[in-house]
């Protein structure tokens, strides 16, 4: 039997505490100095991580001109490996690159298995 992690985000209580996630990460990216926005990203990130209990959460640098995507930022669940930033995830994952940069739609994986 399969055990699943419910969703914080499926009761009134999840919804009000992930509309104070987001209000906090933009109140904390918007008033960090510019010389500590890199780490109010990260911080905005292990935060994400936290509420959806991911393994991992990151942001990438796009220049979709060249067909490259690297991370900008990201944050790991205890014991998961980092990803080097700089692997070009475009050429690594050509249809999630595609999906994503060029169609402008979601790609979801809730399990790599």
């Amino acid at each position: 039997m399969a055990v699943t992690k419910p969703d914080p985000r499926d009761d009134g209580e999840g919804r009000l505490n992930f509309e104070t996630l987001i209000t906090d990460i933009s109140a904390g990216v918007v008033q960090a100095p510019f010389d500590r926005a890199d780490e109010e990203i990260n911080r905005a990130l292990a935060q994400v991580l936290k509420f959806f209990r991911l393994d991992r959460c990151a942001l990438l640098r796009v220049n979709q001109d060249r067909g490259v995507a690297h991370i900008s930022h990201a944050c790991y669940a205890e014991g998961v490996e980092p990803v080097p930033q700089d692997i070009n995830l475009a050429d690594l994952f050509p249809w999630h690159y595609r999906q994503l940069v060029e169609k402008g739609q979601p790609v979801l994986v809730p399990r790599i298995s």
